[in-house]
């Protein structure tokens, strides 16, 4: 049987060594911290989009963001497995870790700081 990229066995009836076990475990702890890492910036944005926006635009905006994060939360499961299927796992996880990357230097480059001002300043 094949789980996470692991070496297929000749006989289905085998067990994994206890090394395939460990390496196993370790693949399933490394995603759940990815995601456990992706869920902090999805709910991060949701409190930055409604300071930045206007009042009268609040709702609008703080939409579009959720609109977009439902087509991501639909698009990568998909794109996970042809990913995984084609590549393996660790290029899943490269993945993560490239688009959090370009995530942080949009961000760096185009983000306002809102630390210690008030609301009507940020978004008049």
């Amino acid at each position: 049987m094949r789980v996470f990229g692991g070496e297929p066995s000749p006989d289905r009836r085998q067990q994994p060594n206890v090394n395939q076990r460990h390496r196993r475990c370790e693949r399933c702890g490394l995603a759940g911290l990815a995601y456990a890492i992706v869920q902090t910036v999805t709910f991060s944005l949701y409190l930055y989009s409604a300071e930045i926006y206007p009042t009268r635009l609040r709702a609008l905006g703080t939409g579009t963001g959720s609109a977009w994060l439902r087509l991501g939360s639909s698009a990568g499961p998909i794109l996970v497995g042809t990913v995984m299927s084609s590549m393996g796992i660790q290029y899943v996880f490269a993945s993560f870790a490239a688009i959090l990357i370009v995530g942080a230097i949009i961000t760096m480059l185009f983000a306002i700081e809102t630390k210690d001002r008030v609301l009507e300043e940020l978004s008049p």
